[in-house]
């Protein structure tokens, strides 16, 4: 049977549903350029019975239709502070944790290969919960959760499943939209690869004394924004702590400038207002641009700097469990909220910049990039630690006052 039958490069998200799927394990994947899998066809053992093909997302049109949108926090400060913005997923999977149902999201964790490895993981309870806080921006590996996600619908119980637009398109693809079945969609740019990620982390750990810990792509000592946080464990056992501004991250910079992500990223059908998920979550970004919502956060004295998130409830079951949920819930404008997330209208675009970044790391690798990346940087980066030492209360009273 020809391997043909796969869609092509530039639409394959790389959920992995298709090697869930094969009766005859006849499915692995190879790496591009950068680091992202993408399936091959054995095709000595392939039957041609077209499950991969008929069960893949990127051929079928699962979204909704419409949307209530709001501005949301988490009541739970605690909560709230270790999310990346308001904390909504946090809110409806402890709503959901605490009745008895499960939970699956993206959580760092150490591998024996890796430093550290995303992936989906299965929770069952509150405690749980912080593995699956704040946000990876890498492609999270989905391998062997389909099945117990099916499993656990078979089961009765109560599922809820987060991830980027067309993970929750391949579950839905799979699972159909039982009632027993709640997905999360977040808003998103792109994904870049495990490989990427894991060489990042390498050039931050040239140190062998030390073991790195955790990545925190999202903290808020410095205030919501982006500020990584770099966690290390020496020899003698002691923990230490190294803050990482965005801007002076090669990795995060290349994200941010769309430079890193798998082609059909770049093409994304879900980066539309019609979404796939009974929810959407991101970050309400340009909140101060927004007149009405913005007062309504004064009037409940809600500090900006701790994070605002921005929720489409796009069915109405997502808008039922997001009304149980332990939240602060503020109607909003969907153009408000679009105004600062363009994947909300659009795929991310694609920079000419790419093929330079692909023919560099071709050639040096992930320390390649790095090197460049420091030199265009240059005294900038000083300036930049100099900035993020300024009170986040501060900078956010200076950019309210610009924006006037």
């Amino acid at each position: 049977m020809s391997a043909d039958i796969l869609v092509t490069k530039e639409k394959c998200c790389g959920c992995k549903l298709c090697a869930q799927v094969c009766p005859k394990n006849a499915i692995t994947y190879q790496m591009d350029a950068l680091g992202a899998c993408y399936p091959s066809i054995d095709e000595s053992k392939c039957i041609g019975c077209k499950k991969c093909a008929n069960i893949c997302p990127a051929e079928k049109n699962l979204k909704n239709a419409e949307s209530v949108c709001f501005a949301a926090v988490n009541r739970d400060e605690s909560v709230l502070m270790r999310s990346a913005s308001g904390g909504v997923f946090s809110a409806v999977a402890s709503a959901i944790l605490k009745d008895g149902g499960v939970v699956y999201g993206a959580a760092a964790m150490h591998d024996e290969k890796l430093l550290l490895r995303v992936a989906h993981k299965r929770i069952t309870s509150c405690f749980e919960l912080s593995d699956l806080q704040r946000s990876k921006y890498v492609q999270s590996d989905m391998e062997g959760i389909y099945s117990l996600i099916r499993k656990d619908l078979k089961d009765g119980k109560t599922v809820f499943f987060s991830g980027t637009p067309c993970q929750v398109a391949a579950v839905k693809s799979l699972c159909g939209e039982p009632d027993n079945l709640l997905l999360g969609d977040i808003i998103c740019h792109g994904v870049p690869s495990q490989k990427l990620f894991s060489e990042y982390l390498q050039t931050l750990s040239h140190d062998k004394s030390k073991k790195i810990e955790n990545f925190y792509f999202r903290t808020k000592e410095s205030g919501w924004g982006l500020c990584a946080r770099l966690i290390t464990l020496n020899r003698r056992g002691k923990i230490r702590s190294r803050r990482i501004p965005c801007n002076i991250s090669s990795y995060y910079k290349m994200f941010l400038r769309c430079e890193t992500y798998r082609d059909a990223c770049y093409s994304c059908p879900y980066a539309t207002r019609e979404r796939v998920g009974d929810l959407t979550m991101g970050d309400f970004w340009g909140l101060e641009k927004a007149a009405s919502t913005y007062a309504a956060c004064k009037e409940n004295h809600v500090a900006l700097t701790n994070g605002v998130s921005c929720v489409l409830a796009n069915t109405p079951k997502g808008l039922a469990y997001l009304q149980k949920a332990d939240l602060l819930l503020m109607k909003a404008e969907f153009d408000d909220i679009a105004r600062e997330n363009g994947q909300l209208l659009h795929p991310s675009p694609l920079p000419k910049s790419r093929e330079g970044i692909i023919d560099l790391y071709a050639q040096a690798g992930y320390e390649g990039l790095e090197r460049q990346f420091n030199r265009a940087l240059g005294v900038k980066k000083y300036i930049i630690l100099l900035r993020n030492r300024v009170s986040p209360k501060i900078r956010m009273k200076v950019k309210t006052i610009l924006r006037k």
